[in-house]
């Protein structure tokens, strides 16, 4: 199977129409404050909980919140179907937000915007 100019003229025009993005962020609070404590306590040679400590933590951190976001998700969801026409809420909703990327204790998901037609 072979890709011609349409298909890819096709898939030119689905990349290239405008979207909207939302983009949702959640991190640890205080988690800055905790490394800088942990890296003063290292200068002055005072014991301080280990990097697997940190990384226990933080993994705890992701698996709990994507839990929790997909759970909320569901639960939203399935309220609004109770309420109205299925069609047009999976039309309007669109699909979940998707884990898009980390940075350090932060998580971000990407959810583009269903369009309201």
């Amino acid at each position: 199977m072979s890709i011609t100019d349409d298909d890819l003229e096709q898939k030119f025009v689905r990349f290239a129409e405008p979207k909207q993005i939302l983009f949702l962020s959640a991190d640890l609070v205080g988690s800055t404050a905790l490394k800088q404590k942990k890296r003063k306590q290292r200068k002055r040679n005072v014991h301080h909980p280990d990097t697997q400590e940190w990384a226990t933590t933080l993994q705890f951190f992701f698996t709990s919140l994507g839990h929790c976001f997909d759970k909320k998700w569901s639960e939203r969801k399935a309220h609004l179907l109770s309420l109205k026409d299925a069609t047009l809420v999976e039309k309007r909703l669109g699909t979940k937000p998707i884990l898009w990327k980390t940075i350090g204790d932060e998580l971000v998901y990407r959810k583009y915007v269903a369009n309201r037609h």
